[in-house]
């Protein structure tokens, strides 16, 4: 574990020291009674929380004009008792769509780690270890850019003095090429400035050869600086201090090979434009009619450790961050969209209850695609409802009720499809409370399919004495003895409510 305190290392230079390091682990930062925990995955921030009011997504959603206070409070009592997390009760109350939490979530966290560089006190710890993310919305965001971001909107100047001090001092360029990162052309500042780094120029020249006010250019440059893109001293002198450096002979090295060379350049050979513009365009085209599994590019089969490093890999080359830079930002509406589909997808099938809903739901599709077109035998309805009594009987409450479900999709004509549903939705599941609502319509559509049917007016009464609701509980226990005067259920039942 690494630990300190603030006043000796900036949160810069922890995510950049965490970005290098390739670190997997949670970071929690302290001031007073302020908390807040950064999880990382292979040294970039997956997800932020915090215990501050202004940190909340319901802040944040109020701030924007997205819920009233009154959508808030029921959210929030929703919370309380299911015990799930915020985000998720609101997309379950229809509040917001899940592509408005992935986005809502990422100014979250973002705002959560934006305000850490204003912290000059205080404590930190990170815990290395694998982070789990079944219950988070992962974003795997840039630490670089957060980092240039951090430092030039939210240090102060005290800050901003202590990393470049004497103004006449001259800096250079690294010629490391693990230091030239590529994410900063989207920021032509830094372009301008590492224009200018020719071995001569001291910080006062730098001010006056760049067209943006003094202020931003320091902080552009202890940007650079953290990232050590940027040093004070010629790379000989500090490769001396470890010894004689062997020779290279590689030309990114090699000062001579470079004297042409620019930031912008060597951007320029990074990506193929034309071709991730296509890509880009491509994948958006297909976002509509694409699962889960088609968006990652993945199949069904796939690991949960394969779908980790495929998202890793997309959410990077999709990031919003990487279409800030003015050649590509007419594609950031896309790429957004992009990048919430696909953090969507890894959530969904890296959790594997969620997974398992998906899945579900997919065969369902498949299902009622094959009775769209007629050639589904009504049989298969049967035999599902069969496995499904098979399942309840083994105690394998799940699998019967998706059984049961894939039975009612198939065939919607069966009353003993939908008792069994209301049945099932009524009963706690794997640690998951009934639906009694959903219960209380399934039990509705039976009696519609086969209003002679007498058990389904009995267990909307039960329903309706749970809730106290005693005047209709007793409305259909009545109907239940109608249907078959000697109900010895009902009539115990109803001699029970009439009491009440």
């Amino acid at each position: 574990m690494k630990s300190g305190r603030m006043e000796e290392i900036t949160i810069a230079e922890i995510l950049r020291d965490l970005y290098l390091e390739h670190t997997d682990g949670v970071l929690t930062v302290r001031q007073g009674e302020a908390e807040k925990q950064i999880y990382f995955a292979y040294g970039s921030p997956l997800f932020a929380t915090s215990n501050q009011r202004e940190d909340r997504m319901g802040s944040i959603l109020y701030s924007q004009g997205k819920v009233s206070r009154e959508t808030l409070v029921r959210a929030i009592e929703a919370t309380k008792t299911s015990g799930k997390r915020f985000g998720t009760v609101l997309v379950e109350l229809g509040i917001i769509t899940p592509e408005e939490l992935v986005h809502t979530v990422f100014i979250q966290v973002e705002a959560i780690i934006s305000n850490l560089f204003t912290w000059e006190e205080g404590t930190f710890e990170f815990l290395a270890g694998p982070v789990s993310t079944e219950e988070i919305v992962a974003l795997n965001l840039n630490p670089i850019v957060l980092i240039c971001r951090g430092v030039r909107e939210n240090f102060s100047m005290t800050q901003i003095d202590h990393f470049l001090g004497n103004l006449d001092q001259v800096l250079y360029p690294n010629p490391d090429p693990e230091f030239l990162y590529s994410e900063l052309g989207q920021f032509p500042i830094f372009e301008q400035i590492m224009s200018q780094l020719d071995g001569e120029k001291t910080i006062a020249d730098i001010l006056q050869g760049t067209t943006a006010s003094p202020e931003e250019v320091l902080r552009a440059l202890v940007a650079l600086k953290i990232l050590k893109t940027v040093i004070d001293r010629p790379a000989g002198e500090i490769q001396g201090e470890a010894g004689p450096a062997e020779e290279s002979h590689d030309p990114l090295l090699e000062p001579e090979d470079r004297g042409g060379e620019n930031l912008s350049n060597l951007l320029a050979e990074d990506v193929n434009q034309t071709n991730f513009r296509e890509e880009v365009s491509s994948l958006y085209d297909r976002l509509a009619s694409a699962n889960h599994y088609e968006i990652l590019g993945l199949t069904r089969r796939a690991g949960k450790n394969e779908i980790i490093h495929v998202y890793s890999d997309l959410s990077k080359k999709f990031h919003p961050d990487q279409f800030r830079n003015p050649q590509m930002q007419d594609l950031s509406d896309k790429a957004f969209e992009i990048f919430n589909q696909i953090t969507i997808a890894y959530t969904t099938l890296t959790n594997d209850r969620t997974r398992e809903e998906y899945n579900h739901s997919l065969e369902k599709e498949r299902i009622q695609n094959l009775l769209s077109d007629d050639s589904l035998d009504p049989s298969e309805a049967r035999r599902q409802h069969e496995r499904g009594m098979i399942l309840y009987q083994e105690g394998d409450l799940r699998g019967a009720l998706k059984a049961f479900d894939l039975a009612a999709s198939i065939d919607p004509s069966i009353s003993d499809y939908y008792t069994g549903l209301g049945l099932l939705q009524a009963m706690e599941i794997d640690g998951k409370p009934p639906n009694i609502t959903e219960a209380e319509r399934m039990f509705k559509k039976a009696i519609s399919l086969k209003p002679e049917e007498a058990r389904n007016y009995f267990y909307l009464g039960q329903i309706y004495k749970s809730r106290e609701e005693y005047t209709l509980a007793r409305e259909y226990l009545r109907k239940a003895l109608e249907k078959r005067p000697n109900y010895a259920q009902a009539r115990s039942e109803l001699k029970k409510v009439e009491g009440l």
